[in-house]
């Protein structure tokens, strides 16, 4: 029997409306963020689950109760809680201005200017970017690939 595996992402936060670079801080869910997961959580209501799981931040944490409280079909328990599903964490640039910190990674990436991650990414890649952040955080706290 084949298990299926559904990853639902939080909703927009304060930090995301405020272009903040977010990976352990924890800022809250947005209005438009709550009513995103609820349309979500209506179209998972006759999905059934055997187990939800979430990161042990708070907006995760408020993602993955959303879901439970709208599904018909499942009986969770308890929802498991796990630091090993936080997002990557930014060092010194958590909280900091999301265009600036790319372009700083950008840089030390070796590719000039450039405030899009998503560009980022797809020059350098993955493993180059997240060692190009830890680079670039003044403190060297950001998390690289192996961390």
């Amino acid at each position: 029997m084949a298990t299926e595996v559904y990853l639902v992402r939080h909703g927009e936060t304060m930090f995301n409306q405020l272009n903040k670079v977010q990976g352990w801080c924890d800022s809250p869910l947005t209005v438009k963020g709550i009513n995103d997961l609820k349309k979500t959580a209506s179209a998972l209501s006759q999905v059934h689950f055997d187990n939800m799981y979430s990161s042990d931040l708070k907006r995760a944490i408020d993602t993955v109760h959303l879901m439970k409280n709208a599904n018909v079909v499942s009986e969770i328990g308890k929802i498991k809680k796990l630091p090993e599903f936080r997002e990557v964490f930014f060092g010194s640039f958590e909280g900091d201005d999301i265009d600036h910190t790319w372009d700083q990674v950008a840089q030390a990436a070796g590719i000039g200017h450039e405030t899009n991650v998503g560009k980022i990414i797809n020059s350098v890649g993955v493993y180059n970017f997240r060692e190009a952040t830890k680079k670039a955080d003044p403190r060297h706290l950001a998390e690289n690939t192996a961390e």
